[in-house]
């Protein structure tokens, strides 16, 4: 189901989105929506980062996860993958010669 949400803009930035919305050939409120939507895209990342540290509290604090993990998935993922360093160290040694 759809909802309608209504904006207060000022003026020149209503000016500014009239003038790309017409000159894209596309509705103001396409346009808002898109962005809104791209602006949300960006926010998942900030909450994937927030999942991560409460993860890394959790493990430090040999608590359990706030939220089920399927450990197959990640292993799976993991064994697919390839590092770029065999080891710990190696990937230390070329991060201080790029310093």
């Amino acid at each position: 189901m759809k909802k309608t949400l209504s904006v207060k803009l000022d003026s020149n930035l209503y000016n500014q989105l009239e003038l790309i919305a017409n000159k894209k050939g596309v509705s103001k409120s396409f346009l808002v929506r898109k962005k809104l939507e791209s602006f949300l895209l960006e926010s998942d990342e900030l909450d994937n980062l927030t999942l991560f540290n409460s993860m890394t509290v959790s493990l430090q604090k040999n608590k359990p996860f706030p939220f089920k993990v399927n450990w197959r998935k990640i292993e799976l993922e993991l064994a697919e993958s390839t590092p770029q360093w065999p080891s710990a160290d190696e990937a230390m040694r070329h991060c201080r010669k790029r310093q």
